[in-house]
């Protein structure tokens, strides 16, 4: 399951420029729910970029103690996560929407002893092992799609390994990530862009209670873009 809840392919030296800033891949086959540059910059920025995310993503308190669902726990990454990392990145399935796979070993290379350290990332553990991650960053203001006249919203994105799929983890682990984000953040709403032939992510955004705000084109494909709040409207 790919998702983002952006993605970009680029040549190999995209990946070890994303280690020190957040480059776009190049235009193929993104699907805008997983930025894989901000992710992949993300894994390999580690704890010394911790300061500026919380910048990012706002002033809150990271990481919280691990969110428990019924099945899962949400946490901060840790050393042993680092296989988990490549597999999301270097596997064909989860990258479909994303750009393609990255080689593994410019992953290897790449990414770092404890991946993913910054606000706003969740590790999604299943049983003791990984099965994806979840991240809210702060929309990039120069990019379509926003409901606040001064962009940077907050975007749900994630992947997902292929064992995972069908069973309705995504759902829980992004419904838990939201509710984490609704009582750091009161009142702020979430967005979500996907494309709109990544039905996996699209039936996700309808459980999670998303409404599309509009359709556009970008990166060579058709683009979904949601918005979900925790305050329910008034009548």
């Amino acid at each position: 399951m790919h998702f983002q809840v952006g993605q970009r392919a680029a040549g190999n030296g995209a990946l070890m420029r994303a280690t020190t800033s957040a480059v776009h891949f190049a235009r193929q086959g993104r699907d805008a729910t997983m930025d894989a540059t901000r992710r992949l910059a993300a894994l390999t920025h580690g704890d010394r970029d911790k300061l500026s995310a919380m910048a990012e993503l706002g002033p809150v308190a990271w990481p919280p103690a691990p969110i428990r669902t019924e099945r899962l726990v949400l946490r901060e990454s840790e050393a042993r996560d680092r296989a988990a990392f490549i597999e999301l990145f270097a596997s064909p399935e989860v990258r479909t929407y994303l750009g393609g796979p990255r080689p593994r070993d410019e992953l290897e290379r790449a990414v770092p002893e404890v991946p993913g350290r910054r606000p706003g990332l969740f590790v999604i553990d299943l049983d003791g092992a990984v099965i994806g991650t979840i991240s809210l960053d702060r929309r990039d203001a120069e990019r379509p799609g926003h409901v606040r006249p001064d962009a940077g919203e907050a975007e749900l994105g994630y992947m997902f390994l292929p064992k995972a799929w069908g069973c309705g983890s995504a759902a829980e682990a992004c419904a838990a990530a939201l509710d984490w984000f609704a009582d750091a953040f009161p009142s702020e709403p979430v967005v979500l862009c996907t494309q709109t032939a990544n039905n996996r992510s699209m039936r996700v955004a309808t459980k999670l209670g998303f409404t599309e705000v509009e359709r556009f084109e970008e990166y060579g494909a058709e683009q979904w873009f949601g918005v979900w709040s925790s305050v329910t409207p008034s009548a």
